[in-house]
């Protein structure tokens, strides 16, 4: 009779157990049995243990179907992952995860590192775009753009957010430096992304804002928080409350009680 279910074989001497599951439970332990005795398995403590005990006991939990099998498993992996008496190397239940409890987790991750590094090497950048990158029909927003509600998410949730390169530039070493120049020097002509191509005129606008704003600002401005809105200089204030940045400023520094509202943001 075939049993479907989960499993777990379990080391008699030291209580340590592998959990797994299958549409036919018996079949599944004959190969775990093979595999062991070929020295082959892929769970290196449960082949440890078998060569040093090779007594092995077995437990049941039979499932009416394959997918009851794999919730079972599943439960019983998150229910012991943090326990040193799970043998599994893996957490996952349909396969393809034999690294996240490996004892030789660091070794593999630092192989496959080294591979990928040295085949990428030997790769121009065109042809790694063109290998990784998720060009044309590729990519999953080909023909697509986000909508309004879409977009205002991602905003609100960047929002605040630390650039990734935040304070990378002033730890770049001389040789990082001369490196990412030189790069930089060879994107000319068709190289460049920017190649034939031109700014629309409401991104020239909104550059020339920018560019305005922060010529405007001196680098020793104080940033000035009125009633509840935040501004980066007094000049800033005043050119959006159209007053004079002198009247800013003497009301921040003012201790009269009907200018609390009015304060230096430290």
């Amino acid at each position: 009779m075939t049993i479907i279910g989960a499993y777990l074989l379990i080391d008699v001497k030291t209580g340590k157990f592998y959990v797994g599951s299958s549409g036919d439970i018996e079949a599944r332990i004959k190969r775990h049995l093979f595999d062991l005795n070929k020295n082959q398995h892929h769970c290196h403590g449960l082949q440890k243990l078998w060569w040093e005990n090779k007594a092995l006991s077995r437990s049941y939990i039979p499932t009416n179907t394959r997918e009851d099998a794999y919730v079972v498993e599943a439960e019983l992996l998150d229910r012991y992952k943090d326990s040193d008496l799970l043998l599994n190397i893996g957490l996952g239940v349909k396969g393809g995860d034999n690294l996240t409890r490996n004892i030789n987790r660091e070794k593999i991750i630092a192989k496959i590192t080294e591979s990928v590094r040295s085949r990428m090497s030997y790769m121009s950048a065109t042809e790694r775009k063109i290998l990784f990158g998720k060009l044309g029909k590729r990519n999953g927003m080909w023909g697509k753009t986000h909508s309004a509600e879409a977009r205002a998410k991602i905003a609100k949730a960047n929002l605040g957010r630390p650039s990734p390169l935040l304070g990378l530039k002033k730890n770049l070493s001389p040789e990082m430096r001369k490196r990412i120049s030189d790069k930089a020097k060879k994107r000319i002509g068709a190289l460049n992304p920017f190649f034939n191509k031109k700014h629309s005129v409401e991104t020239r606008r909104r550059l020339s804002e920018l560019a305005k704003a922060a010529a405007r600002t001196p680098p020793n401005a104080k940033k000035v928080k009125i009633d509840d809105t935040v501004y980066n200089s007094a000049t800033e204030a005043a050119r959006k409350l159209n007053v004079s940045p002198g009247l800013i400023l003497y009301k921040v520094k003012s201790e009269k009680e009907k200018y609390t509202n009015y304060r230096f943001v430290t």
